[in-house]
């Protein structure tokens, strides 16, 4: 897997204590995540992006609340979300996913449009993993309960994120970023071990907020959040691709180029 963001935070921003908001850029995520406990639940509710596609361009974006894949030594990612995608012919294509990183992703059958408002959580109990969609403007949702042998639990995510394609050696790079608009995220909790659900800003945890630098040439940006620490938004912004910038990747979520 690629390594994670946190290698290269301290040297964009001073040490954060907990409650606190570090920023930092990925070269794949944008959006937040929160460390400093082990969290069984993350859940999160936004509006599916309209993508604006060029014809002769393949370009992709996926949507997701999950759990892990933040550290450095991280194997695993529980994620569920959807994505935004652009053919070549310029055709776009949404879609809703989940993913237990290191299995390949499963593509959900339901029905998603821009405009939806989608919902979705991630519950870990030990080695169980829960998933939950809903698309709350059609009024349907897939739900579904996993076994994987070592879960990561370490981070909360809400993300953002240019995709992955990877080889049979998983051997990963970041393909480019389709010109998702912005990205209204909203409802954002996660639940500690043994505790109740907080909104980002307010568990106490370490908050890391991310922009998205795609070597690709895309790139995003990622909003503050609201006095309740629940809502924030993501907007896609247009770079040059020769931009050079302090740079760190992320565990890729391994959807098809």
């Amino acid at each position: 897997m690629a390594a994670s963001i946190a290698a290269a935070t301290a040297a964009l921003a001073a040490p954060a204590g907990a409650g606190a908001i570090t920023d930092s850029v990925s070269q794949n995520w944008a959006g937040y995540a929160v460390t400093g406990a082990h969290y069984q639940r993350v859940s999160g509710t936004w509006v599916v992006p309209t993508v604006h596609c060029t014809v002769g361009r393949k370009s992709y974006s996926g949507v997701w609340v999950g759990l892990g894949g933040f550290s450095t030594s991280s194997q695993a990612i529980e994620q569920i979300g959807t994505d935004q995608n652009c053919g070549k012919r310029g055709k776009t294509k949404y879609s809703a996913w989940y993913e237990l990183i290191p299995d390949d992703p499963v593509t959900v059958k339901m029905s998603i449009q821009p405009g939806d408002k989608v919902s979705a959580s991630v519950t870990v109990s030990g080695h169980t993993v829960k998933l939950h969609i809903k698309n709350r403007s059609r009024k349907t949702a897939f739900s579904a309960t996993r076994q994987m042998s070592s879960p990561d639990v370490t981070s909360a995510d809400w993300i953002v994120e240019a995709p992955s394609s990877c080889d049979a050696q998983n051997n990963c790079s970041t393909v480019r970023l389709a010109n998702f608009g912005a990205v209204p995220v909203a409802s954002a909790f996660a639940t500690a071990n043994g505790g109740r659900a907080h909104g980002i800003s307010k568990g106490g945890w370490t908050v890391t907020r991310m922009r998205l630098s795609d070597p690709a040439g895309g790139g995003a940006t990622t909003s503050g959040l609201s006095s309740n620490g629940t809502v924030f938004k993501v907007k896609y912004r247009e770079q040059a691709r020769s931009r050079r910038i302090a740079k760190a990747s992320h565990n890729p979520s391994r959807r098809p180029a």
